[in-house]
């Protein structure tokens, strides 16, 4: 299908040359499932651009060669757009692609290829009509906006555009990050079931080694913008030669491991290290107590059609728990829509419950609708971290701006020597410093250092009660086990809990001293995190259990020994 040989690619910024893949050399060939893995900024999806001839919009080729073996014949670069949406198609990493005020129907009509619009248009659209339905997308899909359909239904729509016209390569960029542990395996046995029906080549980019065991065929281990190691999926993962092939498939806990992971090491991983070990879940001594949050029959119902809409959504419905007054960490696990953001909102004050009480220590936050604490009061004792930290700084404003703007307004320090000693002291404590972060914006960081920022700005006012919303779903292995350390410390070292809200099972496993599954607005089940997971009492925590992509044991082994 594709041959690379000792390729060198980028990007060009201005005099600066940024090369981000270095002599690589890489043959695809027919009705072959390849895997590219590795973490972020290891050159895997410009090598992902690169196969796709995206070259020279956005990717500039600098050295080597890359050629296509299409039906007509070879092609090169200066002609591989005539292949595009049509013999080789490509699903983006994001899917807010799709343009938000445009009918799915409609973009899917005028992605189709010109040899598919000669047969008409009616005979066209009643193809697109059994083709989606065969994927599981109701006709109704289609002459709906993105913004109506879930995260799991829309990669589910990209991938039938990009598979309706039957390519013979699919390109494919992290097209299950975002998504919970259910709709990731669907996505992903979808793409497998195509691939078998269509007899056509599949490249999945992912930093999830789990994804890569269990659809690939083959496996390239990108680092630092070489192919370190490549070879059968099976073999790699038994007999990894590479050291950094070792580091990334130990680099995330798994539910059934009795030993823990701590990750990589950093975002560029020193390759002759191992990883070091997981903090202490022991308290320190003299540590000061935290007060309880306690939840009691709290419902919430939304209304999607707006105020005079019959339509009734029940978010949450008569939820109860509580949080020890030890500083501790409680996951809050369910797939998309089950509610468990909702609930973090409630818990923040952003939103009021319908019915219930929800308290911290002795002080209510809300009564229903009523409000006990104040705003200001609630946000110096509970703060929060969100799951997309380039959303949560502007653009236009340095970040230390949001720090000093914290320092000030919540922990009473107008004078800038008491600021700089306040930020200095909880940046250093996540790994960074003040004169790292001064003067720069949101995008001179990395995604794992602007998460870094965010949580160092929650423990400005040295809060009892951290909520963090999927703080780690879009980040890579190494990052996201960082960030889930880092959450381990400052509950051993600083005595703060938190409400970990998160649809990945396993690093709720790892972290957790409690888990909560929720489905469909209910608390379907509790307990610590080992009793869940080794005899999960609900058939919904068998599923999410059952959906996780595992290492050492493919979906289907798993299914029929359980």
């Amino acid at each position: 299908m594709i041959s690379v040989q000792n390729a060198y690619a980028g990007y060009q910024l201005g005099n600066q040359r940024i090369e981000a893949v270095a002599d690589i050399s890489l043959e695809i060939g027919e009705n072959e499932v390849l895997g590219i893995a590795g973490e972020s900024g290891c050159g895997k999806s410009t090598l992902l651009k690169l196969l796709y001839g995206q070259i020279g919009s956005g990717v500039e080729m600098f050295d080597g060669s890359i050629r296509w073996r299409s039906g007509k014949g070879e092609v090169g670069p200066e002609h591989v757009k005539d292949l595009w949406w049509d013999e080789i198609t490509y699903i983006p990493q994001i899917v807010n692609i799709l343009n938000p005020v445009s009918r799915i129907g409609q973009q899917v009509m005028e992605s189709m290829p010109a040899r598919l619009k000669k047969q008409g248009q009616a005979k066209v659209l009643a193809y697109v009509k059994a083709f989606f339905a065969d994927l599981g997308l109701p006709e109704t899909v289609l002459t709906s906006y993105p913004h109506q359909l879930s995260g799991g239904m829309l990669q589910r729509v990209i991938v039938g555009m990009a598979s309706f016209s039957k390519p013979r390569l699919i390109l494919a960029d992290e097209p299950t990050t975002a998504l919970d542990v259910v709709s990731q395996k669907n996505i992903l046995l979808l793409l497998w079931r195509l691939h078998c029906e269509q007899q056509n080549s599949l490249v999945i980019v992912s930093h999830d080694m789990g994804v890569h065991f269990q659809i690939t065929d083959r496996i390239a281990i990108c680092y630092d913008g070489k192919i370190v190691e490549i070879g059968p999926t099976k073999e790699v993962f038994e007999n990894p030669r590479h050291s950094y092939t070792r580091e990334l498939i130990d680099a995330l806990p798994r539910i059934d491991d009795v030993e823990r992971r701590s990750g990589l090491l950093s975002r560029t991983p020193t390759l002759s290290n191992p990883p070091s070990s997981r903090p202490s879940s022991h308290r320190k001594s003299g540590m000061s107590s935290v007060s309880s949050l306690k939840i009691e029959n709290v419902s919430k119902t939304y209304s999607p059609g707006g105020l005079f809409s019959r339509t009734r959504i029940q978010a949450v419905k008569s939820a109860s728990f509580e949080m020890p007054s030890e500083p501790s960490v409680l996951a809050l696990v369910g797939e998309s829509g089950s509610g468990k953001t909702t609930l973090a909102k409630l818990v923040l004050g952003l939103e009021p419950a319908d019915t219930g009480t929800i308290t911290l220590g002795n002080e209510v936050i809300c009564q229903g609708r009523k409000r006990g604490l104040s705003a200001f009061d609630l946000r110096k004792r509970v703060q929060s971290i969100a799951q997309l930290p380039f959303d949560a700084f502007s653009p236009y404003l340095p970040v230390e701006f949001y720090l000093r703007r914290t320092a000030k307004n919540l922990c009473d320090l107008a004078d800038e020597a008491s600021q700089d000693t306040a930020i200095e002291e909880v940046l250093t404590s996540v790994g960074l410093s003040l004169a790292r972060v001064r003067g720069k914006y949101s995008h001179q960081f990395s995604g794992g250092e602007l998460q870094r920022i965010s949580i160092a700005r929650a423990l400005l006012p040295s809060p009892e009660l951290i909520v963090a919303d999927e703080p780690v779903s879009m980040v890579d292995a190494s990052v996201r086990m960082d960030i889930i350390n880092l959450f381990s410390q400052i509950r051993n070292e600083r005595g703060i809990s938190f409400l970990y809200v998160t649809h990945d099972l396993s690093t709720a496993h790892y972290l957790s001293d409690q888990i909560i599954i929720m489905q469909t607005g209910e608390l379907i089940e509790r307990g610590k995190p080992e009793e869940v997971f080794s005899a999960p009492k609900h058939p919904y925590t068998k599923k999410l259990i059952s959906s996780i992509p595992r290492i050492g044991v493919k979906w289907t082994e798993f299914e029929e020994t359980n």
